[in-house]
């Protein structure tokens, strides 16, 4: 007796179920490699996040401690005291690339300079309008203490190098009409904003990465100063 021949039917259903089976391996391993990609990424630029915070953490502390030297609030505001300059920074690559651009994004969201319509605008955190912070640059420098390397390959290994930029600002509650004066007492000071200045630090990293904090500090007499409040940005 001859054996029955395969049914030629039978044989395409379990070559097609298996060629199933295989692709659907196939898309699973491909989902399996895009989700590990995405989580590395993730974990790196929230890594990469909090270092930049902590440096922006570093260099508040560095402002306030450096505005203790200066005679006065208007000094600070108009730049008659200013920080000293470190020379030429090479920005990481995604940064804004000066520190007047870093301001002018602080101020107003570009980096090409602010206009007053700009400026007054409603936005998180400026919620005061002609009194809206207008950020000046104090001081640009190196983070951790060293040239940050210009480049678009990956980023360095942990601490990232960056950029900081020390801002300053008048206080919102500064009723005087002039961002580069601090108010008198008591007329133009009627919401407590005398003796009083905003400072900010943005630390941008590889890439764009950014992070910030911003405080105000009460300037009571020449060599006081108290951090009023802080808040990251």
């Amino acid at each position: 007796m001859r054996p029955a021949s395969p049914d030629p039917g039978a044989t395409g259903s379990a070559l097609l179920v298996v060629c199933t089976l295989m692709a659907l391996g196939a898309a699973l391993s491909a989902m399996l490699v895009i989700a590990t990609v995405v989580h590395t990424a993730t974990g790196r630029q929230a890594r990469r996040h909090a270092h930049l915070a902590l440096a922006a953490d570093g260099g508040l502390r560095r402002a306030v401690r450096a505005v203790r030297s200066a005679p006065n609030v208007t000094a600070v505001l108009n730049g008659t005291w200013q920080l000293p300059d470190v020379g030429n920074l090479v920005w990481p690559a995604g940064s804004p690339g000066h520190a007047w651009a870093a301001a002018w994004r602080a101020t107003c969201g570009r980096d090409v300079g602010c206009t007053e319509r700009s400026i007054v605008a409603a936005a998180p955190g400026r919620r005061w309008g002609t009194r809206n912070p207008r950020w000046r640059p104090l001081q640009s420098v190196a983070w951790p203490p060293a040239a940050v390397t210009a480049g678009t390959g990956p980023p360095p290994t942990t601490p990232e190098p960056c950029v900081l930029v020390i801002m300053v600002a008048d206080d919102p509650a500064d009723a005087d009409g002039d961002p580069l004066r601090d108010a008198e007492v008591p007329a133009e000071a009627a919401d407590g904003g005398h003796g009083v200045l905003l400072l900010r630090v943005d630390a941008f990293g590889w890439l764009g990465a950014q992070a910030g904090v911003e405080a105000a500090v009460a300037m009571p007499s020449p060599g006081v100063v108290r951090v009023l409040w802080w808040r990251r940005t």
